[in-house]
C-alpha cells in the first residue's frame, strides 16, 4: 500500500500503475464526507480511499498585529499590508503562484501570457515586504516571534497555534488549495487483499482519528471528531467551519504549458 495525493492518484490510474480496491463498496465508506466521496481524480472510487486532507492559507499572530487582518490573499500581498517586513511565504511555485492566481481571479492553470505577467506583477511588488521564502520551519518561526505571517499548511498553523495560542489561520476568500492524499495499492503488491482489510480498517471512525492525532491534519470520515484530541478537533485551522467549506479549490493537473509558464514566473521572481 502507498500513500499517493491526489494529483499523483490522477496519474497513476492514467498509468494503469494501481489496483481496483472499490472502496465505495467498503464497510464504513457511508461515512466518507463530501467532496472526499467523489474526488476529481477517483470519482467513484474504485482505486483510492481518502487518508488525511489540508489546505494552504496563511497564519498571522493577532498579538503582534495592529489592526484587524482581513480574511483575504491581499492581506499577505499588499506590499503595504500589516505583515510588511515581517512575512513569510512558501518556497513553492505552485502554492504561491495558485494563491496569487485566486487573488486575480485567474486561472491557476492558465495557458496565457498575459495572465502570467499578471500574477508576476502581483508577486514582485509583494517580494520587497517579504523576509524570507521558506516552506519548512514555519512553526519554529512564529513561534520564535521571527516573523508577523506565515504562509502555512493548516497543519502546521494548528502545531504553531499549540506554541503560540494568539497565531490565527486564515481562509482567504477568494480561495485556497485543498490536497488529499490517498490510500491505494499497486498493481504489482504481493498481498493486496491484507491491504484492502487494512483500508477497510483504516475508514473506521476512531482509527483514522489516531491517524489525525499523528499528523496534526483532519480526515475525511464523519464522527472521527469523538476520537480526536480536543485541541485539534477544535481548532478551526484543522476541522474547517463549515461556512468556509465554499473557499475550498481542489487540486488539479494543469496542461505542460501552464506549468511552463509557471515556472518561468517563479524563476523570474526568484532570480
Amino acid at each position: 500500500m502507498v500513500v499517493p495525493s491526489d494529483y499523483m492518484v490522477d496519474i497513476m490510474v492514467k498509468q494503469g500503475l494501481l489496483q481496483e480496491i472499490d472502496a465505495a463498496a467498503m464497510p464504513g465508506f457511508g461515512a466518507v464526507v463530501a467532496p472526499h466521496d467523489k474526488p476529481w481524480y477517483d470519482p467513484e472510487r474504485k482505486y483510492s480511499a481518502p487518508y488525511m486532507w489540508g489546505t494552504t492559507g496563511f497564519t498571522y499572530d493577532s498579538a503582534k498585529v495592529k489592526g484587524p487582518v482581513d480574511d483575504s490573499w491581499w492581506s499577505i500581498f499588499n506590499p503595504d499590508g500589516p505583515f510588511k517586513g515581517s512575512l513569510a511565504m512558501m518556497n513553492d511555485s505552485v502554492e504561491v503562484f495558485n494563491a496569487a492566481a485566486y487573488y486575480l481571479g485567474i486561472d491557476r492553470c492558465t495557458e496565457s501570457s498575459e495572465d502570467a505577467g499578471k500574477i508576476f506583477k502581483l508577486l514582485e511588488a509583494q517580494k520587497p515586504a517579504v523576509s524570507l521564502y521558506n516552506s519548512d520551519g514555519s512553526v519554529d518561526r512564529m513561534a520564535a516571534g521571527e516573523v508577523v505571517a506565515h504562509m502555512q499548511w493548516n497543519g502546521a498553523a494548528h502545531r504553531t497555534k499549540v506554541q503560540r495560542p494568539s497565531a490565527v489561520f486564515v481562509y482567504p476568500k477568494e480561495g485556497l488549495s485543498l490536497w488529499a492524499d490517498n490510500l491505494v495499492v499497486p498493481k504489482d503488491a504481493k498481498n493486496p487483499e491484507n491491504a484492502k482489510i487494512f483500508i477497510a480498517w483504516m475508514l473506521k471512525p476512531e482509527n483514522i482519528a489516531a491517524a489525525s492525532n499523528f499528523t496534526t491534519y483532519m480526515n475525511a470520515i464523519k464522527g472521527s471528531e469523538a476520537f480526536m484530541d480536543k485541541a485539534l478537533s477544535e481548532d478551526p485551522a484543522i476541522n474547517m467551519p463549515p461556512e468556509d467549506a465554499s473557499r475550498l479549490r481542489p487540486a488539479k493537473n494543469c496542461s505542460p504549458a501552464s506549468v511552463e509558464l509557471r515556472d518561468r514566473v517563479w524563476t523570474r521572481l526568484k532570480s
